[in-house]
């Protein structure tokens, strides 16, 4: 049963780190919804040296 806690704890605190780093990563790349088309450093980021 405690191993079970442990495994849940570990769990929840990998999801919390991974969301809150998804979060800044598209927060970064991404400042701005206030328009459709993505400006020049937002493809940038998204595709890097392919466009």
């Amino acid at each position: 049963m405690e191993q079970q806690q442990q495994q849940l704890r570990n769990l929840r605190d990998f999801l919390l780190v991974y969301n809150r780093m998804t979060e800044l990563c598209f927060q970064r790349c991404v400042p701005s919804l206030h328009h459709r088309a993505l400006d020049a450093e937002e493809v940038e980021t998204v595709w890097g040296s392919q466009s």
